[in-house]
């Protein structure tokens, strides 16, 4: 539900970073009362980060080697308090998971549309908030004076600075994550895909229909950004349910899962024809129209492969990924919205809750056998 949820997670989190504040209210600030909430935000927000969010992880390895540092300053006051510059971090940091949160929303699909100079001003503005936050809570938690005189001197051009690169810093650095595939950074760093690599997936090739007829009707930006907000709900939904993003093919994508996962490839198609309807009056509002799609589905060995030297990607290659696209466009044909491969379908239990229905043995361009292929009545939730 975390992963499925935007709303739930940036609740979850304001929640945590609130409850401690509320439990010292009650209790005139003492520490005593206010520490176990907090060590408990603490340790349930490592859990879900682990489970969920493990490129976060980025975020928290800045707050241990800041509270380091920050503990190495030479005075007297109660920043001397490792707890304090802990607390500060780890508060500061949690409110910058919201923002990131809320940058993978739809109201962040919104903002992304601002101008830069206004999208600017909104990102100093909550490094503002952050910051009044996180001293709220501290001067709080630790009876600490509300006052800028309580932070030592030599603190000062540090506090600041880390305030301005830890959120870029990370902003950055999770950027370059989420272009390369959080499941193949590793590997790119490393050099694993220089040479081909050979394995074996669920591969789902599904488009937007028509794309072209609307771009006649919309102006070019207007049709940019119905595309984009179409891949939006349609990664997002593939993201909830394990898929890989491999490739996006203007209006629609390819999205891979492991053998073994090939229900994930149905209950996505399902979740994200939900969501289109759920938004339905977003798109009809700001479109005119509603956005459809069509989704081809097969399965056996692909190809992985790293494309390019100064503009870095990951590429799908093989006969399974042809198939697929030829799959997709097929829809037309038959008017369905989904078509899978004989194998892909054997793939499934036939005590599964899918109704597959078979269309024959038919042609595929482009390859030299027929090729059984089936529909399927998606009855799962």
């Amino acid at each position: 539900m975390l992963r499925e949820n935007n709303k739930i997670t940036i609740g979850l989190i304001i929640v945590m970073i609130a409850a401690p504040l509320l439990v010292g209210y009650r209790h005139a600030w003492s520490w005593e009362y206010m520490k176990t909430p907090i060590y408990i935000d603490a340790a349930v927000m490592a859990v879900i980060s682990l489970l969920f969010y493990q490129k976060y992880l980025i975020v928290y390895g800045f707050a241990f080697l800041l509270s380091w540092a920050s503990f190495n300053i030479e005075d007297h006051s109660a920043w001397s308090n490792i707890l304090v510059p802990v607390t500060f971090w780890l508060v500061y940091l949690g409110c910058w998971l919201v923002y990131f949160e809320i940058s993978r929303s739809r109201i962040g699909q919104n903002i992304k549309l601002w101008h830069p100079a206004l999208h600017f001003l909104y990102y100093l503005a909550f490094m503002l908030l952050a910051v009044i936050v996180s001293i709220l809570f501290v001067t709080h938690a630790f009876d600490i004076p509300l006052s800028l005189q309580t932070i030592p001197g030599n603190y000062y051009l540090f506090f600041l600075g880390m305030m301005f690169i830890i959120p870029t810093l990370t902003s950055y650095l999770l950027n370059i994550i989420n272009t390369v595939g959080s499941k193949h950074i590793f590997h790119i760093l490393i050099g694993t895909y220089k040479r081909p690599v050979e394995t074996m997936r669920v591969v789902l090739f599904i488009d937007m229909v028509g794309s072209t007829r609307i771009a006649e009707k919309l102006s070019p930006q207007k049709s940019m950004e119905l595309i984009s907000r179409f891949i939006f709900d349609a990664s997002y939904i593939f993201r909830v349910y394990g898929g890989e993003l491999i490739n996006y093919t203007g209006d629609g994508l390819v999205v891979v899962w492991p053998i073994g996962k090939e229900k994930n490839a149905l209950r996505s198609i399902s979740a994200l024809e939900k969501r289109l309807l759920k938004y339905e009056k977003d798109y009809k509002k700001n479109y005119n129209h509603i956005p459809s799609f069509r989704a081809g589905i097969h399965a056996g060995k692909v190809v992985l492969s790293q494309v390019g030297e100064d503009r870095l990607f990951l590429s799908l290659y093989g006969d399974v990924v042809n198939t697929a696209a030829r799959l997709e466009q097929m829809n037309k044909r038959f008017g369905t919205n989904v078509l899978m491969s004989d194998y892909a379908r054997r793939l499934f239990r036939q005590d599964d809750e899918y109704n597959f229905k078979s269309l024959g043995e038919q042609e595929i361009i482009g390859k030299e056998q027929d090729l059984e292929i089936f529909t399927v009545d998606l009855l799962q939730d």
